[in-house]
Protein backbone atom coordinates (compact mmCIF):
# COMPACT_ATOMS: atom_id res chain seq x y z
CA UNK A 1 0.00 0.00 0.00
CA UNK A 2 1.43 4.02 -0.78
CA UNK A 3 1.52 5.59 2.55
CA UNK A 4 2.03 9.73 2.25
CA UNK A 5 5.28 11.04 3.37
CA UNK A 6 5.53 14.78 3.21
CA UNK A 7 2.76 15.49 0.33
CA UNK A 8 4.47 12.64 -1.83
CA UNK A 9 3.25 8.88 -2.77
CA UNK A 10 6.38 6.64 -2.24
CA UNK A 11 6.51 2.71 -2.39
CA UNK A 12 7.90 0.95 0.41
CA UNK A 13 11.66 -0.15 0.74
CA UNK A 14 12.44 -3.40 -1.73
CA UNK A 15 13.30 -6.25 0.48
CA UNK A 16 17.10 -7.22 0.49
CA UNK A 17 17.20 -9.74 -1.95
CA UNK A 18 15.47 -7.80 -4.57
CA UNK A 19 18.41 -4.72 -3.39
CA UNK A 20 21.12 -7.11 -3.60
CA UNK A 21 19.55 -8.53 -7.29
CA UNK A 22 21.35 -5.53 -9.28
CA UNK A 23 24.84 -6.21 -8.37
CA UNK A 24 24.30 -10.23 -9.09
CA UNK A 25 23.37 -9.29 -12.28
CA UNK A 26 26.02 -7.17 -13.29
CA UNK A 27 28.07 -9.75 -11.87
CA UNK A 28 26.49 -12.23 -14.78
CA UNK A 29 27.07 -9.67 -16.97
CA UNK A 30 30.70 -9.42 -16.83
CA UNK A 31 31.09 -13.07 -16.20
CA UNK A 32 29.38 -14.26 -19.28
CA UNK A 33 31.24 -11.29 -21.19
CA UNK A 34 34.22 -12.22 -20.15
CA UNK A 35 33.87 -16.02 -20.68
CA UNK A 36 32.54 -15.53 -23.96
CA UNK A 37 35.34 -13.05 -25.27
CA UNK A 38 37.87 -15.85 -24.10
CA UNK A 39 36.03 -18.38 -25.87
CA UNK A 40 36.55 -16.30 -29.41
CA UNK A 41 39.62 -15.86 -28.96
CA UNK A 42 40.71 -19.18 -28.59
CA UNK A 43 38.59 -20.52 -31.35
CA UNK A 44 36.61 -23.36 -29.74
CA UNK A 45 34.38 -25.28 -30.52
CA UNK A 46 31.22 -22.93 -29.35
CA UNK A 47 29.85 -21.35 -32.12
CA UNK A 48 29.40 -17.35 -32.24
CA UNK A 49 25.53 -17.79 -32.72
CA UNK A 50 25.61 -19.66 -29.23
CA UNK A 51 28.00 -16.74 -27.63
CA UNK A 52 25.90 -14.64 -29.23
CA UNK A 53 22.74 -15.80 -27.27
CA UNK A 54 23.86 -16.85 -23.93
CA UNK A 55 25.34 -13.13 -23.97
CA UNK A 56 21.76 -11.82 -25.09
CA UNK A 57 20.05 -13.59 -22.33
CA UNK A 58 22.29 -12.43 -19.21
CA UNK A 59 22.49 -8.68 -21.07
CA UNK A 60 18.83 -8.71 -21.45
CA UNK A 61 17.97 -9.34 -17.65
CA UNK A 62 21.01 -6.43 -16.44
CA UNK A 63 19.56 -4.06 -18.89
CA UNK A 64 15.86 -4.85 -17.14
CA UNK A 65 17.24 -3.42 -14.11
CA UNK A 66 19.29 -0.83 -15.39
CA UNK A 67 17.36 0.89 -17.70
CA UNK A 68 14.25 3.42 -16.33
CA UNK A 69 10.72 1.43 -16.31
CA UNK A 70 9.33 4.50 -18.97
CA UNK A 71 11.60 2.50 -21.43
CA UNK A 72 9.81 -0.34 -21.04
CA UNK A 73 6.75 -1.64 -22.19
CA UNK A 74 4.80 -4.60 -19.90
CA UNK A 75 5.16 -6.96 -22.76
CA UNK A 76 8.90 -5.95 -23.82
CA UNK A 77 10.00 -9.22 -22.69
CA UNK A 78 8.17 -12.62 -22.47
CA UNK A 79 9.31 -15.09 -20.21
CA UNK A 80 11.45 -18.04 -20.91
CA UNK A 81 11.53 -17.36 -24.46
CA UNK A 82 15.00 -16.88 -26.79
CA UNK A 83 13.40 -14.89 -29.22
CA UNK A 84 11.72 -12.40 -26.92
CA UNK A 85 10.61 -8.56 -27.84
CA UNK A 86 12.90 -5.55 -27.10
CA UNK A 87 12.08 -2.18 -26.68
CA UNK A 88 14.35 0.25 -29.71
CA UNK A 89 16.80 0.77 -26.68
CA UNK A 90 17.86 -3.06 -26.38
CA UNK A 91 17.41 -3.81 -30.11
CA UNK A 92 19.52 -1.61 -30.89
CA UNK A 93 22.25 -2.86 -28.33
CA UNK A 94 21.40 -6.34 -29.28
CA UNK A 95 22.16 -5.75 -33.13
CA UNK A 96 25.67 -3.67 -32.14
CA UNK A 97 26.65 -6.37 -30.04
CA UNK A 98 25.87 -8.65 -33.01
CA UNK A 99 28.13 -6.82 -35.08
CA UNK A 100 31.10 -7.30 -32.47
CA UNK A 101 30.81 -11.10 -31.99
CA UNK A 102 30.25 -11.08 -36.47
CA UNK A 103 33.18 -9.03 -37.14
CA UNK A 104 35.22 -12.14 -35.09
CA UNK A 105 34.88 -14.12 -37.98
CA UNK A 106 36.50 -14.06 -41.72
CA UNK A 107 33.25 -13.67 -43.59
CA UNK A 108 32.25 -11.02 -41.24
CA UNK A 109 31.27 -7.84 -43.83
CA UNK A 110 34.41 -5.22 -44.01
CA UNK A 111 34.33 -1.67 -45.40
CA UNK A 112 37.55 -2.32 -47.75
CA UNK A 113 36.33 -6.12 -48.73
CA UNK A 114 34.94 -5.32 -52.46
CA UNK A 115 38.33 -3.19 -53.14
CA UNK A 116 40.61 -5.85 -51.91
CA UNK A 117 38.36 -8.57 -54.04
CA UNK A 118 38.51 -6.54 -57.30
CA UNK A 119 42.51 -5.89 -56.62
CA UNK A 120 43.50 -9.37 -55.76
CA UNK A 121 41.51 -10.67 -58.45
CA UNK A 122 42.32 -8.70 -60.87
CA UNK A 123 45.75 -9.48 -60.14
CA UNK A 124 45.58 -13.03 -60.42
CA UNK A 125 43.44 -12.99 -64.18
CA UNK A 126 46.48 -10.61 -65.13
CA UNK A 127 49.31 -12.84 -64.12
CA UNK A 128 47.16 -15.99 -65.76
CA UNK A 129 46.99 -14.11 -69.13
CA UNK A 130 50.44 -13.63 -69.05
CA UNK A 131 51.69 -17.05 -67.83
CA UNK A 132 49.68 -18.90 -70.23
CA UNK A 133 47.99 -21.03 -67.85
CA UNK A 134 46.43 -24.47 -68.82
CA UNK A 135 44.09 -25.10 -65.97
CA UNK A 136 41.29 -22.29 -67.73
CA UNK A 137 40.82 -20.88 -70.82
CA UNK A 138 41.12 -17.36 -71.58
CA UNK A 139 37.32 -16.80 -71.36
CA UNK A 140 37.02 -19.10 -68.29
CA UNK A 141 40.03 -17.20 -66.61
CA UNK A 142 37.79 -13.78 -67.06
CA UNK A 143 35.26 -15.62 -65.71
CA UNK A 144 36.97 -17.21 -62.97
CA UNK A 145 38.42 -13.49 -61.75
CA UNK A 146 34.41 -12.58 -61.73
CA UNK A 147 33.10 -15.40 -59.47
CA UNK A 148 36.22 -14.60 -57.51
CA UNK A 149 35.56 -11.32 -56.95
CA UNK A 150 32.06 -12.71 -55.80
CA UNK A 151 32.93 -14.94 -53.40
CA UNK A 152 35.99 -12.56 -52.09
CA UNK A 153 33.66 -9.73 -51.54
CA UNK A 154 30.76 -11.87 -49.75
CA UNK A 155 32.16 -14.46 -47.55
CA UNK A 156 36.14 -13.73 -47.46
CA UNK A 157 39.17 -15.20 -47.89
CA UNK A 158 37.35 -18.55 -46.24
CA UNK A 159 34.54 -18.61 -49.54
CA UNK A 160 37.98 -17.67 -52.15
CA UNK A 161 40.55 -20.15 -50.75
CA UNK A 162 37.89 -23.09 -50.87
CA UNK A 163 36.78 -22.58 -54.44
CA UNK A 164 40.42 -22.06 -54.95
CA UNK A 165 41.05 -25.75 -53.28
CA UNK A 166 38.50 -27.18 -55.65
CA UNK A 167 39.67 -25.56 -58.71
CA UNK A 168 43.65 -26.88 -57.98
CA UNK A 169 42.45 -30.38 -56.93
CA UNK A 170 40.11 -30.86 -59.98
CA UNK A 171 42.63 -29.36 -61.97
CA UNK A 172 45.27 -31.79 -60.71
CA UNK A 173 43.03 -35.02 -60.98
CA UNK A 174 41.54 -33.86 -64.66
CA UNK A 175 45.32 -34.45 -65.79
CA UNK A 176 45.93 -37.93 -64.41
CA UNK A 177 46.70 -39.96 -66.89
CA UNK A 178 45.67 -37.83 -69.38
CA UNK A 179 47.18 -40.25 -72.45
CA UNK A 180 45.23 -43.18 -71.40
CA UNK A 181 42.02 -40.85 -71.34
CA UNK A 182 42.94 -39.52 -74.75
CA UNK A 183 43.53 -43.42 -76.29
CA UNK A 184 39.76 -44.36 -74.93
CA UNK A 185 38.61 -40.68 -75.96
CA UNK A 186 37.10 -40.01 -72.13
CA UNK A 187 39.61 -37.08 -72.18
CA UNK A 188 38.04 -33.71 -71.23
CA UNK A 189 37.99 -31.44 -74.00
CA UNK A 190 40.38 -28.73 -74.39
CA UNK A 191 43.00 -30.78 -72.46
CA UNK A 192 41.30 -30.45 -69.44
CA UNK A 193 41.08 -26.82 -69.80
CA UNK A 194 37.70 -24.91 -67.83
CA UNK A 195 35.65 -22.37 -70.05
CA UNK A 196 33.09 -20.33 -68.64
CA UNK A 197 30.72 -23.19 -68.62
CA UNK A 198 32.48 -25.64 -66.95
CA UNK A 199 32.73 -21.99 -64.15
CA UNK A 200 29.37 -21.39 -63.98
CA UNK A 201 28.23 -25.11 -64.45
CA UNK A 202 30.27 -26.13 -61.08
CA UNK A 203 29.80 -22.70 -58.97
CA UNK A 204 26.57 -21.02 -59.72
CA UNK A 205 25.18 -23.11 -57.33
CA UNK A 206 27.71 -21.55 -54.69
CA UNK A 207 27.97 -18.07 -55.92
CA UNK A 208 23.87 -17.95 -55.45
CA UNK A 209 24.84 -19.05 -51.43
CA UNK A 210 27.08 -16.28 -51.12
CA UNK A 211 24.86 -14.15 -52.83
CA UNK A 212 21.91 -15.02 -50.52
CA UNK A 213 24.64 -14.30 -47.39
CA UNK A 214 25.22 -10.91 -48.22
CA UNK A 215 20.86 -10.17 -48.94
CA UNK A 216 20.34 -11.61 -45.89
CA UNK A 217 20.83 -8.61 -42.47
CA UNK A 218 22.69 -10.63 -39.40
CA UNK A 219 20.91 -9.85 -37.02
CA UNK A 220 18.20 -12.06 -35.24
CA UNK A 221 16.44 -15.13 -37.30
CA UNK A 222 18.61 -14.29 -40.07
CA UNK A 223 21.44 -14.96 -38.52
CA UNK A 224 20.81 -18.71 -38.59
CA UNK A 225 19.87 -18.32 -42.52
CA UNK A 226 23.04 -16.83 -43.15
CA UNK A 227 25.01 -19.47 -41.06
CA UNK A 228 22.57 -22.34 -43.17
CA UNK A 229 24.02 -20.06 -47.14
CA UNK A 230 27.51 -20.70 -45.51
CA UNK A 231 26.33 -24.56 -45.34
CA UNK A 232 25.10 -24.47 -48.27
CA UNK A 233 27.75 -22.99 -50.44
CA UNK A 234 30.46 -25.36 -48.61
CA UNK A 235 28.30 -28.18 -49.45
CA UNK A 236 27.92 -27.60 -53.27
CA UNK A 237 31.60 -26.77 -53.51
CA UNK A 238 32.12 -30.37 -51.84
CA UNK A 239 29.59 -32.10 -54.23
CA UNK A 240 31.33 -30.69 -56.98
CA UNK A 241 34.62 -31.99 -56.45
CA UNK A 242 33.53 -35.03 -55.10
CA UNK A 243 32.01 -35.03 -58.73
CA UNK A 244 34.65 -34.18 -60.26
CA UNK A 245 37.18 -37.10 -58.44
CA UNK A 246 35.14 -39.86 -59.21
CA UNK A 247 34.68 -38.95 -62.94
CA UNK A 248 38.84 -38.49 -63.17
CA UNK A 249 39.63 -40.85 -60.93
CA UNK A 250 37.65 -43.83 -62.17
CA UNK A 251 38.54 -43.37 -65.86
CA UNK A 252 42.22 -42.99 -64.83
CA UNK A 253 42.30 -46.06 -62.51
CA UNK A 254 39.30 -47.44 -62.55
CA UNK A 255 39.42 -51.43 -63.04
CA UNK A 256 35.57 -52.16 -63.13
CA UNK A 257 33.08 -49.92 -63.64
CA UNK A 258 29.21 -50.40 -63.30
CA UNK A 259 26.09 -48.45 -64.06
CA UNK A 260 24.71 -47.58 -61.02
CA UNK A 261 21.30 -48.31 -61.72
CA UNK A 262 21.57 -51.93 -62.68
CA UNK A 263 24.76 -52.53 -61.83
CA UNK A 264 26.11 -54.17 -64.86
CA UNK A 265 29.58 -53.52 -66.02
CA UNK A 266 30.26 -50.67 -68.23
CA UNK A 267 33.05 -48.82 -70.24
CA UNK A 268 35.03 -45.90 -68.45
CA UNK A 269 33.46 -42.92 -68.88
CA UNK A 270 30.18 -44.01 -69.68
CA UNK A 271 27.27 -41.79 -67.48
CA UNK A 272 25.74 -43.11 -64.71
CA UNK A 273 28.88 -45.59 -64.33
CA UNK A 274 30.85 -45.31 -60.76
CA UNK A 275 33.96 -47.21 -59.67
CA UNK A 276 35.36 -48.04 -56.27
CA UNK A 277 38.49 -46.34 -56.86
CA UNK A 278 36.68 -43.19 -57.93
CA UNK A 279 34.10 -43.66 -54.67
CA UNK A 280 36.76 -43.50 -52.50
CA UNK A 281 38.18 -40.43 -54.36
CA UNK A 282 35.12 -39.03 -54.60
CA UNK A 283 34.33 -39.47 -49.93
CA UNK A 284 37.99 -38.32 -49.79
CA UNK A 285 38.05 -35.30 -51.75
CA UNK A 286 34.53 -34.35 -49.94
CA UNK A 287 35.86 -34.86 -46.58
CA UNK A 288 39.04 -32.63 -47.16
CA UNK A 289 36.92 -30.21 -48.73
CA UNK A 290 34.60 -30.14 -45.77
CA UNK A 291 37.54 -30.17 -43.09
CA UNK A 292 38.86 -27.08 -45.26
CA UNK A 293 35.84 -24.96 -44.78
CA UNK A 294 35.27 -26.18 -41.20
CA UNK A 295 39.24 -24.87 -40.72
CA UNK A 296 37.97 -21.55 -42.07
CA UNK A 297 35.11 -21.02 -40.03
CA UNK A 298 32.45 -21.35 -42.65
CA UNK A 299 30.77 -23.79 -40.55
CA UNK A 300 31.17 -24.90 -37.10
CA UNK A 301 33.96 -27.35 -36.50
CA UNK A 302 31.64 -29.95 -34.69
CA UNK A 303 30.61 -33.35 -35.76
CA UNK A 304 26.69 -32.52 -36.50
CA UNK A 305 28.03 -29.88 -39.39
CA UNK A 306 30.58 -32.19 -40.65
CA UNK A 307 28.73 -34.86 -41.19
CA UNK A 308 25.60 -33.41 -42.67
CA UNK A 309 27.85 -31.32 -45.09
CA UNK A 310 29.44 -34.70 -46.39
CA UNK A 311 27.09 -36.91 -46.10
CA UNK A 312 24.61 -34.41 -48.23
CA UNK A 313 27.77 -34.06 -50.82
CA UNK A 314 28.12 -37.40 -51.16
CA UNK A 315 24.30 -38.32 -51.28
CA UNK A 316 24.31 -36.13 -53.79
CA UNK A 317 27.42 -37.16 -55.97
CA UNK A 318 25.12 -40.76 -56.21
CA UNK A 319 22.05 -38.99 -57.50
CA UNK A 320 23.52 -37.56 -60.03
CA UNK A 321 24.89 -40.45 -61.14
CA UNK A 322 21.28 -41.87 -61.39
CA UNK A 323 20.51 -39.03 -63.34
CA UNK A 324 23.57 -39.95 -65.67
CA UNK A 325 22.33 -43.31 -66.17
CA UNK A 326 18.60 -42.16 -66.97
CA UNK A 327 17.41 -38.99 -68.23
CA UNK A 328 20.91 -37.41 -69.57
CA UNK A 329 20.83 -40.86 -71.67
CA UNK A 330 17.33 -40.44 -72.73
CA UNK A 331 17.72 -36.39 -73.43
CA UNK A 332 20.94 -35.22 -75.45
CA UNK A 333 19.55 -31.48 -74.59
CA UNK A 334 20.72 -32.51 -70.52
CA UNK A 335 24.03 -31.42 -71.11
CA UNK A 336 26.83 -32.16 -68.39
CA UNK A 337 26.86 -28.35 -67.28
CA UNK A 338 23.14 -28.26 -66.97
CA UNK A 339 23.86 -31.80 -64.91
CA UNK A 340 26.51 -29.98 -62.78
CA UNK A 341 24.20 -27.37 -61.88
CA UNK A 342 21.44 -29.87 -60.42
CA UNK A 343 23.91 -31.80 -58.70
CA UNK A 344 25.19 -29.36 -56.48
CA UNK A 345 21.86 -27.37 -55.99
CA UNK A 346 20.51 -30.91 -54.91
CA UNK A 347 23.99 -31.25 -52.15
CA UNK A 348 22.94 -27.17 -50.89
CA UNK A 349 19.67 -28.05 -50.92
CA UNK A 350 19.60 -31.60 -48.34
CA UNK A 351 22.86 -29.55 -46.15
CA UNK A 352 20.31 -26.74 -45.64
CA UNK A 353 16.91 -28.79 -45.33
CA UNK A 354 19.39 -31.02 -42.42
CA UNK A 355 21.13 -27.74 -40.92
CA UNK A 356 17.65 -26.29 -40.33
CA UNK A 357 16.52 -29.25 -38.86
CA UNK A 358 19.48 -30.61 -36.63
CA UNK A 359 21.77 -27.38 -35.65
Amino acid sequence: MRRRLQGRAVLPEPAPEVQRLPGLMEESHAAAFACGHALANTRSRVTEMELALVYERVHTATMLIRCPLRRLRRSAVTPGHSGARLTPCLRHQRAGRERRLDMNVPWAPSSGRALTAVLVNGALWALGFVSRQRALTQAGLLHAAALGTLLWASLGWAGWTTCLLFLVISSIATRLKQDRKEQLGIAEKRGGARGPENVWGAAAVAALCALLHVWLPGTGASARWKALARLGFLTSMATKLGDTLATEIGKAYGRKTYLITTMQEVQPGTEGAISREGTIACAAGILILTLFGAASRLIPFQANALAICSVSAFSATLIESVIGATLQRRYPWLSNEAVNVLNTAIGAVLAVIVGALVL
